[in-house]
């Protein structure tokens, strides 16, 4: 089974050389439910696009790009960043993502949206000669327009959202990492043992459906496509589109780490591995151990717990 998931994955690697052993080391995390150490994820283990760790522009505002996937405490961090408001000013960043005040809500996750806009700012940055001064993302006005609402507020970013995951083409992935040049863009990805995962990701679906219980809508046709209630085999198989199958080791509904993760690192954008299994609350692991420069949050949730 892992050898037909190398095999699979091995069509996204052929820009990288070191890509094939980073997929391999993510497919080992997905299928072995072992603890942090063996599976290789300890504190702040991050995933590098490059043989150096990153150089981070302390002149760049932060721009941190939570992606889940969904069931992974997603809802917790969102939640919890919300109500860190205050504190995480202490660390000039304003949390835009899922469940943000109404003033912030969706953003950041505009800013990151697949469009027209987009594709024309990678193409005018592309074209940087550097004969001339040096051309900034804002020089286009669609996109000057988009960055606007975040820059007036002269914060660093955290956005967390779940939806991100659920697709991520890579020609978009390529010019975000080109959009962006003016930010130090991180993405930050959660590792949950898959069986967990998935029986999660199931219940859920279920429920929604009301598939379980005295009020049951299962029925004969369940398996028929639009139908919340799938038998549990029909939830697990590849996620499927335009005929290309992109995880092996999702569900019918979610993409898992193993597509997410080395589509990002093709488009040479920094990403962190969030492991879930830490001793930590997962909210304090993501800001003490994902998240650059935000000691005053981290503080917050040390102290919180006695920790000194």
């Amino acid at each position: 089974m892992l050898d037909q998931y190398h095999n699979q994955l091995s069509y996204t690697n052929v820009s990288h050389s070191d890509s094939h052993s980073d997929s391999t080391t993510v497919a080992s995390m997905i299928l072995h439910p072992r603890d942090a150490n063996t599976a290789n994820l300890s504190h702040g283990t991050h995933y590098k696009t490059n043989s150096t760790d990153w150089d981070w522009d302390d002149n760049k505002p932060y721009f941190i790009v939570h992606i889940g996937p969904s069931k992974t405490g997603t809802t917790t961090i969102q939640k919890e960043s919300v109500a860190l408001e205050d504190v995480l000013a202490h660390d000039d960043y304003v949390y835009m993502g899922r469940h943000a005040q109404r003033k912030y809500l969706k953003q950041g996750y505009k800013a990151l949206k697949e469009d027209s806009c987009l594709f024309e700012t990678e193409s005018y940055l592309l074209n940087d000669t550097g004969k001339d001064k040096a051309l900034m993302a804002t020089d286009v006005p669609c996109w000057n327009n988009r960055m606007s609402n975040l820059q007036q507020y002269h914060k660093n970013i955290v956005v967390s959202e779940e939806a991100l995951s659920y697709r991520l083409p890579q020609n978009a992935l390529n010019a975000i990492h080109t959009a962006f040049r003016d930010w130090n863009l991180l993405y930050v990805a959660t590792y949950r043992r898959y069986a967990e995962w998935m029986l999660s990701a199931l219940k859920e679906r279920q429920s929604e459906g009301n598939c379980v219980g005295a009020k049951s809508k299962w029925y004969v046709n369940a398996t028929q496509v639009g139908s919340l209630c799938l038998e549990p085999m029909r939830f697990l198989p590849w996620k499927i589109y335009a005929n290309e199958v992109i995880s092996n080791y999702g569900t019918s509904r979610y993409q898992n780490i193993d597509t997410t993760v080395p589509k990002i690192k093709i488009a040479n954008i920094p990403v962190k591995i969030l492991n879930m299994h830490e001793e930590r609350h997962i909210t304090e692991s993501f800001y003490c151990d994902m998240v650059p420069n935000a000691p005053q949050t981290c503080k917050h949730y040390l102290d919180r717990v006695g920790k000194r």
